[in-house]
Order: structure tokens, then C-alpha cells, then sequence
């Protein structure tokens, strides 16, 4: 039996039969008989294939009989609709580890910066679909379904378009293109985050547009604690015991020092407003008192004349008439008659219509004018300067110029 075997596996039909007994030979043949018959069984059973079916980019794996395309997905009960297609082509024979795929064709809206457009594709993706409709989005740009996302009939796709965006914050000013909706999206997007005080120009909720320019002002509020002087007050009191004019400070006095609490806001560092919340005395402030003199000095070549200010002054002379005074001649600047006990001066220095009384620095011993009313002005009059009215052009030019005493009486 062995060596019958050897034999037709090596394809020798050859056998030396003299060697073989009766039995043997019976046995040799039913082998060859059950060879036979395993042959055209093989030949006509149809084994099963493995097939991957792409249906709008989802992917399954079957085992099936059929032998081309269409057997197949009438097998598997998969039907196509209007303007559907299939690759390999209906017809096509299948290979086991093939792959069919079914394009469906599907509508789509897409909304691009507010306008809508509709159309039908036969695209798997959004990305293919867009290239489809010719629609270029560029990287910037921004839609509600990634590209590599898989189309589903009815789906809405929505694109809002890259604008270019000017933001100053901290110092600087940054320009960005951003495809955010309002200025909060946008400043989440470039890491811009908000203190609790912090202030935004356009508001937050401001729709981006193509230049707009964003101001994020940092506001700081905080409890600012600082130790500071107070300033003492400074108390007059009046007394006779001193001539008008005369002060004497009683008493110096000192600044004290508080404990200041403020509340202070600053934005971009620069101080917008500190309010006083809370004072604390550390030292307190001592009074600083002034003695205001309320006596009336005398003139003392008058005796009993009582005075409120002496001046000195550079008296010169004028007479009333044209030579001095031109068009203006006998008219002063209070409305009285121009002569001899008017006197010019600067109403800065002197005030118009003041009783005055005028003699020399040496207490009257040398000249005399005696009483006048300070009832004009004049050009060259200005600061301690005075112009004494004469009856007389000589009067004038024997005075000349002369350093002099004005009291301002009461």
C-alpha cells in the first residue's frame, strides 16, 4: 500500500504489479476511485469572498457568494437612489479582498458670511464637497464642520471668513486676522484673558468686521495704605496792642501724621482716582496762631492823622492844563477836576479814590504835599510811582523828582 501511494504522488503509474497480491490490487484502486471523486467535488463547489463595501465613507466588511457587483449588493439588500453611483461599475467580477464603493448623492447648504447657497454632490466629505462647488476656504477661515467630516444628506456647513483685527492691550498694539464671531471669541482665541476690572472697547459682544480696532484697558482697584502729613491750621487772632499791618506768631505749631487708606484705581498704570476710605491719627497737628495788629498808626508829623499803609514812592509833578496833559487836559481818570491835591497812581499799587497823605521820607521836615486824593492815572504811572498835580508849569519843574512818603488813610 505504501508503495502505491509513493508511486501516484510522484505521478508514476508505473507499478510492478508481480509483487502485489489480490488484495492489494483492490486496495490501490479504491484509493485512486476516492482521489477522483475529492477532484470533482473541489472543482465544483464556489467558496466564499471577503468584500469591503464604502457607503458614503462608512466601511463595512462581508462575506458573499456573488461574483460581480450588483449580485453582491442585491445579497446584501443595499439599493441605490437617484444620481447615486457605484465604482467598479454594475457587471464588474469581484476578486476576494475587493472593495465597492457607493457615492450618494446628497444636498448641501452652505451659509459663507451670511449668504446661503444649495447644491447636490455625490462627495464624501466637506472638504470634497466645497471643491466640488468650487467654494475656496482658505486656512485662516473658519466652518462649522471639520473637512475631513462625512456628509450627511440635508447637512448645513457654515463658513465665516478670516477679517483682519487691530487689538491694543498692555502697551501694544497687534494685528490679527480671525475668523471669531464677536470680540470675546476673539480675544479667548489670541490668549488676551480679562481681570476682573478690566475694560473692553468695542463690549464683548460686538460682531468682528474687517479693521476693527479692539482696546483692552488693564483696571487695577485696590487698598492702597500710605502715611502722610496734616497740615496744621493757622489761627489769626486780632489785637490792638498792634499797629495794622504788624503780625506776630504766637505760636509755630507742627504737622501731624495719619494713617491714610485710599482706594485707588489706576488703568494702564496710569491713576484714575484714590478716595479716602479710612484716616488714622498718628500725630496730631498743633495750631500755628498769628497776632493781626488792628491799631492805627498816627502820621507823626500829623499827630492824630491815623493811617492804614504808608508807601514809598517816586513823586514827580504834572500841571492840569495841555502842556502835560494834551487833549486830556483837566480831565482825570475818576471824573473830578484836574489841580493841585489830585495825584496820579497805578490802581494795582494805590486804589483810585483813596485819601492819601504825601511828604517827604524824613517824616515831612523837607516838603510837605499834605492831603490828596488819589483821583488819576497815567501812562508813565506805573507800580510805586506817583504824579503830583501843581497849579503851574514852574511849580512842576521846581519839584522834578523826589523819593517820598504816601500814606493811605482811613
Amino acid at each position: 500500500m505504501v508503495q502505491v501511494l509513493y508511486l501516484y504522488q510522484k505521478g508514476c503509474l508505473f507499478m510492478t504489479m508481480k509483487k502485489l497480491t489480490t488484495k492489494g490490487v483492490v486496495t490501490c484502486v479504491s484509493v485512486v476511485a476516492c482521489l477522483v471523486i475529492t477532484s470533482v467535488l473541489l472543482l465544483g463547489f464556489v467558496f466564499p469572498k471577503q468584500i469591503t463595501i464604502v457607503d458614503s465613507g462608512s466601511e463595512i466588511n462581508v462575506l458573499t457568494l456573488g461574483t460581480t457587483v450588483d449580485e453582491v449588493l442585491n445579497e446584501k439588500n443595499i439599493s441605490l437612489g437617484d444620481g447615486d453611483y457605484v465604482l467598479p461599475p454594475f457587471g464588474t467580477a469581484l476578486k476576494d479582498d475587493s472593495t465597492i464603493t457607493i457615492y450618494r448623492q446628497k444636498t448641501i447648504t452652505v451659509i459663507d458670511e451670511g449668504e446661503t447657497s444649495s447644491f447636490t454632490t455625490t462627495a464624501v466629505t466637506v472638504k470634497e464637497a466645497l471643491k466640488d462647488a468650487s467654494i475656496t476656504v482658505n486656512p485662516l477661515d473658519m466652518m462649522s464642520d471639520k473637512g475631513d467630516t462625512l456628509l450627511t444628506d440635508g447637512m448645513t456647513i457654515e463658513i465665516n471668513r478670516a477679517n483682519l483685527v487691530k487689538v491694543t492691550v498692555d502697551g501694544k498694539t497687534h494685528e490679527r486676522y480671525t475668523a471669531r464671531r464677536d470680540v470675546k471669541e476673539f480675544l479667548d482665541s489670541v490668549c488676551i484673558y480679562l481681570g476682573q476690572f478690566d475694560e473692553v472697547t468695542p463690549s464683548l459682544d460686538t460682531p468682528i468686521s474687517d479693521g476693527l480696532c479692539i482696546n483692552v484697558s488693564r483696571v487695577i482697584v485696590r487698598e492702597e495704605t500710605y502715611e502722610e502729613n496734616v497740615a496744621r491750621t493757622v489761627v489769626k487772632k486780632q489785637s490792638s496792642d498792634y499797629n495794622i499791618g504788624e503780625t506776630i506768631v504766637e505760636q509755630e505749631g507742627s504737622d501731624g501724621v495719619a494713617k491714610n487708606t485710599y482706594k485707588v484705581i489706576r488703568r494702564d498704570s496710569h491713576l484714575v482716582s484714590a478716595t479716602l476710605i479710612n484716616s488714622e491719627t498718628i500725630k496730631a497737628p498743633v495750631d500755628k496762631i498769628i497776632t493781626v495788629g488792628t491799631n492805627a498808626p498816627t502820621i507823626a508829623s500829623r499827630g492824630d492823622v491815623k493811617y492804614k499803609k504808608v508807601i514809598q514812592c517816586l513823586a514827580t509833578a504834572y500841571e492840569p492844563g495841555v502842556q502835560s496833559n494834551g487833549k486830556w487836559a483837566g480831565i482825570t481818570a475818576t471824573g473830578r477836576p484836574a489841580g493841585p491835591g489830585i495825584v496820579a497812581v497805578d490802581p494795582k499799587v494805590i486804589p483810585l479814590n483813596s485819601k492819601l497823605y504825601i511828604e517827604s521820607t524824613d517824616d515831612g521836615k523837607s516838603w510837605s504835599y499834605g492831603y490828596a486824593i488819589a483821583g488819576d492815572t497815567g501812562g508813565a504811572i506805573k507800580g510805586n510811582r506817583i504824579d503830583l498835580c501843581y497849579s503851574t508849569v514852574a511849580e512842576c519843574y521846581q519839584f522834578g523828582k523826589r523819593q517820598c512818603n504816601v500814606y493811605i488813610l482811613e
